[in-house]
């Protein structure tokens, strides 16, 4: 508290400099604008110069700030209602309010004023008919102004599309397109700061506890082979380390105790440096090990420190998954973000992939860099990609993995593990059209799998007639307890204690419960789960699918990853005891054996919700596994899915991944309400019919392809 003795100006003098100093420090961090609506952040950092030759011309041009719309017209003979239409198909950025309209301006906290002007296009070239709708423009769109490259001084080049201008003092920013984060999915959002490193955005638009994040214009980049990735939105997973921003792990004792990273993880640069835009970071379960919703019921899974994101399928009160449950979640939910980073250890990607409806990949083991990223156990630790468009992914992973693209032909054999023999549901229908379609493909037949019979029949002599249950069983909680308590947990509660006076961080039960079990476990333990997934390795790559000199893996195996089961955030969940993460499945065969495991989405089965009292439709997704290095096998093998019709090249957001069939509308946020027909299409139910769809489905990718063609040929 300021106590003054003394004339009364001089404390209004003292109060103005306070003001003037604390907007003065507001301003360095941009501000936030309102147009036609949507929220906008306007980043302190000046792209370029804008000035006229005769500045007579603006002398009309009184506020402080513009919306600008830049043009390029050089070389595409179009009409200005053609251009816009482009912008606003594959730009959610742009919208007609950089032609038209008002904007609304929040300088901090200093003041709110109502800009009333129009707006301004600048634009590039000749073309006549350009020219021509461009001032037929100032009538349909009560455009302010028209200004010309070539009437103007630009310090640097600008790409096409919305931007944010200062008459005064020339100034122009690029405009960020604000999002309120509704299903939970990011921790913070972010933007790009000096020295490559990052800043969380200061911005803020309404939300109910949710958080903001900011989305640059798609029209900005231009993707070529040296930025195969360039406008690409990605978020990652808050166990890698951004340059600048701290990281939590899943946990607030871990947030607040570290500072922030001083290097952005290779993972993550890669795809920065091939042009990915990085706007956020994304929820993990803590430490990223297996949790579940909160809930009501006893749970030692239970989430506590932060609440799990919503998964946007079905009724959208299903368990998102763990522990990459936030960039599965937001993927599934968000058409403002194209794929995010996870890991995968036991499942960490291919369980959320499944529950949330995406594609997601483990890799083979050592194909991305580990470094800037929170071990588990890094002998299964592995980097992969989650996304909506498996065309995106298998750019992505182009850029992101080290292991040189195959060209082997597939392979011949198909074994299927786990798959209905009859069908009883519709789940099993889906699961036995996919695998006959895969068959088809592959000109071949699919055969069931039986793993512990081959295990029974062929184990080595030194098992002396273990189970394979009870021989791998220990192998993933005893590494991942172990290694991650001597790689994190000791350290984190030494410094923890230190910096508090000796108190003890919070710590969710899950993870509690795992590093309590494996510090009581000997040395000598952990030795042999090393040696048991050497001997497992060594025969599963003798007996198993192998790899192949024509096919790169000789086999190829599916397994259900998902059958549209239910998982209610509210339960009722089953209350047992505390327990570890043990006995074996599937699944944990590529956590072993460090071999590539694709989560592919391949239809919906509907169920009854208790949430909604409506019929919904919840992911039926299959696992396909190959030999370790296969990995550009596998994306060969996909896209040859998707061309067939088999798979969907582009997944949509919200309750239903294939909107088509469904009677399916988008609402104004982004989500998917019924007009009626409650998915009950008779057609929807038969296998061909979820063929056409997927060949329609591929179609419409087709279509957006044309706009992409006609954007970047306005970019030129």
């Amino acid at each position: 508290m300021l106590f003054y003795h003394g004339p009364k100006w001089a404390v209004t003098l003292l109060i103005c400099i306070c003001v003037t100093k604390v907007a003065h420090c507001i301003s360095l961090k941009g501000q936030t604008v309102e147009l036609n609506g949507a929220g906008y952040y306007i980043p302190p950092k000046v792209l370029t110069t804008l000035r006229l030759h005769d500045s007579s011309s603006i002398a009309h041009l009184t506020d402080p700030l513009y919306p600008i719309t830049v043009i390029n017209g050089l070389r595409l003979n179009s009409s200005l209602d053609e251009i816009v239409k482009a912008y606003q198909s594959s730009d959610d950025v742009f919208n007609v309010g950089f032609l038209e309209g008002t904007v609304r301006v929040s300088f901090g906290i200093c003041y709110q004023r109502q800009l009333t002007s129009r707006q301004v296009i600048v634009f590039q070239g000749h073309s006549k008919s350009t020219v021509q709708s461009l001032h037929i423009a100032k009538a349909q769109y009560g455009t302010k102004a028209i200004i010309a490259y070539s009437e103007s001084v630009l310090d640097a080049t600008l790409p096409p599309g919305p931007y944010f201008w200062s008459p005064a003092s020339g100034a122009v920013n690029a405009a960020y397109r604000l999002y309120s984060d509704e299903q939970g999915a990011f921790t913070e959002g972010l933007i790009p700061a000096e020295n490559s490193s990052y800043d969380v955005i200061p911005a803020a638009v309404p939300g109910a506890g949710s958080i903001t994040i900011g989305v640059p214009s798609r029209l900005y980049f231009t993707r070529d082979p040296s930025k195969p990735l360039a406008g690409a939105r990605i978020g990652v997973k808050d166990i890698f380390d951004i340059a600048g921003i701290k990281r939590s792990c899943g946990s607030r004792a871990y947030y607040h105790l570290y500072p922030p990273a001083i290097k952005t993880a290779p993972a993550v640069q890669k795809l920065l440096d091939a042009g990915a835009v990085l706007i956020g970071k994304m929820k993990t379960s803590q430490f990223a090990n297996g949790e579940v919703s909160t809930l009501t019921y006893v749970s030692v899974c239970l989430r506590v420190d932060y609440h799990a994101p919503f998964n946007p399928r079905g009724d959208g009160y299903q368990d998102p998954g763990s522990s990459s449950s936030g960039p599965a979640a937001g993927v599934a939910s968000y058409d403002w973000i194209d794929l995010a980073l996870g890991t995968d250890t036991g499942g960490s990607i291919r369980g959320p992939a499944g529950a949330n409806g995406v594609y997601g990949n483990r890799p083979s083991h050592g194909s991305a860099s580990l470094e800037g990223i929170m071990p588990l156990s890094p002998v299964m630790d592995t980097v992969g990609i989650l996304t909506r468009d498996a065309n995106l992914w298998k750019q992505a992973s182009r850029v992101l993995y080290s292991s040189p693209e195959t060209n082997f032909s597939l392979p011949r054999k198909l074994y299927t593990i786990d798959f209905p023999t009859t069908i009883s549901d519709e789940a099993d229908e889906i699961l036995l059209g996919f695998a006959k379609s895969l068959a088809g493909l592959l000109n071949t037949t699919a055969e069931p799998f039986d793993i512990e019979e081959l295990w029974n029949s062929t184990a080595p002599n030194e098992i002396h007639g273990t189970s394979l249950g009870d021989f791998v069983g220990h192998i993933f909680p005893m590494l991942t307890t172990k290694e991650q308590f001597q790689l994190l947990g000791r350290e984190f509660y030494s410094e923890y204690k230190k910096e508090n006076s000796g108190r003890l961080p919070f710590v969710d039960p899950s993870p509690l419960l795992r590093w309590d079990w494996g510090m009581q476990q000997p040395d000598t333990a952990m030795k042999q789960a090393f040696q048991n997934l050497s001997i497992f390795t060594d025969w599963w790559h003798s007996h198993g699918y192998l790899s192949g000199s024509a096919a790169c893996s000789d086999s190829i195996v599916i397994y259900p990853g998902s059958t549209g089961d239910t998982s209610y955030r509210n339960g009722p969940y089953p209350i047992d005891a505390p327990d570890i993460p043990g006995g074996f499945g599937i699944d944990r065969i590529p956590s072993f054996v460090g071999s590539p495991d694709f989560a592919v989405p391949i239809g919906e089965s509907e169920y009854n919700s208790t949430i909604t009292n409506r019929t919904e439709a919840l992911p039926v997704v299959v696992d396909i596994m190959a030999a370790k290095g296969c990995d550009g096998m596998l994306f060969n093998l996909i896209e040859r899915l998707v061309t067939a019709g088999v798979l969907p090249n582009k997944i949509h957001t919200g309750r239903f991944f294939l909107r088509i069939g469904r009677g399916v509308e988008d609402d104004a946020q982004g989500k998917h309400i019924h007009n009626g027909l409650d998915g009950h299409d008779d057609e929807h139910q038969r296998p061909e019919k979820r063929q056409e769809d997927y060949a329609l489905a591929a179609t419409e990718h087709v279509v957006e392809n044309k706009w992409e063609v006609q954007l970047l040929n306005i970019s030129k």
